[in-house]
């Protein structure tokens, strides 16, 4: 661009401190703010002299002179708070994954190599600790230092943090069983008030007393035994967050029974999250806390105590608030036969519940709970009527979304129907649509009907969905309306819409109603036309698939088309908006019905 061109370019018009918003929004890492820089004088002015912009480092420790890169990059960012992150750029060399100190170096991976830079960059480190707010190491058990990687930079690193914030420790795909247990020499000064999040992936690392009772969220990713892992929360007296993730497959652990552990006191913690975790009763049992607000409990072993540790730790968190109980994630079973019946567990506080498995002790914990307070609830791959009645105590249920449950026999049913007045969304995915019969939801604004394709015809849902509809009464509330792969015909649809004059949106996709159904919904303004309610009032948004182009576009044009929707009365029906799909085989388009569509305000997918 020439000289004269460049000084009237619109970018340059615009005032610093706009264009710096611009650039804040544009840059998300090192790599764009080098880059950005190279644009134009301007630019790399105004990134010079913002010392935010350097003040997250982002270094590879077997890079050529990244002491000083590090150096120039710290300057750059001033006093201003800083995040850094250490990894080891991995590169492939002749079919082999190496660490070369630059592309062009080949040469044996030893110690002496890169212990030298690794020291100078801890030392350029070590000068800026007062204003470290982030540090995430990421190492790797292949790398040439192995676990002294740590070590050689913890030697140096040290000192007082007064801003650090949060701390990860990453070691990327171990190779082996050792876990590393690094001492961290970071300290805070008695006053301090900060908190600090630290994230661990399969290392256990050990703290001064002034800076672990400053930890206040803690996420541990490890394959080891409980003792190691409790070890490493016992220091830390003021958690909030406490989150522990096995990282070995389920195949591959270990049964050994861990030592009886001592208490640990967290009467802060509010949210504890324990996944995969081999003898989760154990952690359970060892940690005493009764400020629990959320309590997630995922594929753990429920075997052995494991069943009456979590009814007494519920029983000691009259707060709780969020609850995620999780089992094997298989197809629901039928089997009915469970442990005698125990005391119920009452939970005041409890908003929102999720219970996934079917484990039969799973189940005999489930339906033990008493949730007053309930507002949302989930159930997985569980018999689901029976789960239902026991944890619908509450007055104040909106939502309930049930995934892959059994379908109960017959004789097992109830006899009266379950009246929830407050319930607005249910949601049923992989379950018998029969489900419905069974509920009287007054309030119901939303319904999500999902159900596996059908590789053969079977049982109808359109009688389900009949005796629903009319259980609703006679001016239900419901607004959307979602079916995919429901097994319904155009009778029992059309049926059903004539009843829901509220419907605001309307997705029928994968589903057994033809052309029949989508006439129904035509809309006539001509005088003299045969009087009938127009079917869906108020819909204004549409999901089809699996009617021809032809009916979808007849349907459009009485509802989208001006020029023919003068209404009786001289009211128009509500345009419709939405999308439309066609298999390829049975319905497909040409090129003007597609236009066509989409001069009607609706887009197209692909039905698959």
């Amino acid at each position: 661009m020439e000289p004269h061109l460049l000084d009237i370019a619109l970018i340059n018009q615009l005032p610093d401190d706009v264009l710096l918003e611009l650039l804040r929004h544009m840059i998300s890492d090192n790599k764009t703010l080098i880059r950005a820089s190279h644009v134009c004088c301007i630019w790399r002015r105004l990134i010079h002299e913002t010392p935010s912009f350097w003040s997250r480092v982002e270094l590879f420790v077997n890079e050529d002179a990244v002491d000083q890169r590090a150096a120039f990059w710290i300057s750059r960012a001033g006093m201003c708070p800083l995040t850094v992150e250490l990894a080891w750029r991995k590169r492939v060399i002749d079919g082999k994954l190496v660490y070369a100190v630059s592309p062009d170096t080949n040469r044996d991976d030893t110690r002496e190599l890169f212990t030298a830079p690794v020291t100078r960059l801890a030392v350029i480190l070590r000068e800026s600790m007062g204003h470290l707010r982030e540090l995430e190491i990421h190492d790797s058990a292949i790398n040439p230092l192995g676990f002294d990687f740590f070590t050689t930079i913890f030697e140096t690193l040290k000192g007082n943090t007064p801003m650090l914030q949060r701390l990860a420790i990453v070691l990327d795909k171990p190779n082996t069983s050792i876990i590393p247990r690094p001492s961290v020499p970071f300290e805070l000064s008695p006053g301090s008030v900060i908190s600090v999040e630290v994230k661990l992936s399969h290392c256990l690392p050990t703290y001064a007393p002034s800076f672990s009772t400053r930890i206040t969220r803690l996420s541990i990713l490890v394959g080891t035994d409980v003792d190691q892992i409790l070890e490493a929360v016992r220091p830390c007296h003021n958690l909030i967050s406490l989150n522990i993730q096995e990282s070995r497959p389920i195949r591959f652990l270990r049964t050994i029974l861990p030592s009886e552990p001592s208490p640990i006191s967290l009467s802060a913690l509010a949210h504890l999250r324990l996944s995969r975790i081999p003898h989760t009763d154990t952690i359970l049992n060892a940690i005493e806390s009764s400020s629990l607000r959320s309590l997630r409990i995922e594929a753990p072993q429920w075997g052995g105590n494991m069943v009456a540790t979590v009814a007494s730790t519920l029983q000691k968190c009259d707060g709780l608030v969020e609850l995620v109980l999780g089992g094997i994630g298989l197809p629901a079973i039928r089997t009915r036969d469970y442990a005698v019946e125990q005391p119920p567990i009452i939970l005041p506080a409890l908003t929102k519940c999720l219970i996934l498995g079917n484990c039969s002790e799973l189940y005999s914990l489930r339906e033990r709970l008493i949730l007053p307070q309930l507002r949302s609830l989930d159930l997985a791959y569980c018999p689901g009527l029976p789960s239902l009645h026991s944890i619908t105590s509450s007055a104040r249920l909106k939502e309930v979304r049930l995934i892959s449950i059994a379908d109960e026999m017959t004789t097992e049913w109830p006899t009266t129907l379950l009246s929830i007045s407050t319930l607005t969304r249910v949601i049923l995915v992989d379950c018998p649509v029969r489900f419905l019969e069974c509920l009287d939801l007054p309030s119901l604004q939303t319904l999500v009907i999902i159900a596996p394709p059908r590789l053969t015809p079977g049982h109808s849902d359109g009688p389900s969905l009949r005796c629903f509809v009319k259980q609703l009464g006679p001016n239900p509330p419901l607004q959307v309306l979602l079916m995919l792969s429901v097994d319904i015909s155009n009778e029992d649809l059309i049926w059903c819409l004539e009843r829901l004059p509220h419907l605001k949106v309307l997705v029928v996709r994968r589903c057994t109603a033809s052309d029949a159904a989508l006439e129904a919904l035509v809309y006539s303004s001509i005088e003299g036309a045969e009087a009938h309610q127009l079917l869906l009032p108020r819909l204004n948004y549409i999901e089809l698939s699996n009617f021809s182009p032809q009916s979808i576009i007849k349907f459009l044009k009485s509802r989208n088309d001006t020029s023919l929707t003068r209404g009786r009365g001289g009211k128009a029906p509500r345009p419709v908006k939405g999308k439309v799909g066609f298999d390829s085989e049975k319905h497909k388009p040409t090129i003007q019905e597609i236009d066509t569509i989409h001069s009607l305000s609706l887009g197209i997918f692909e039905a698959k």
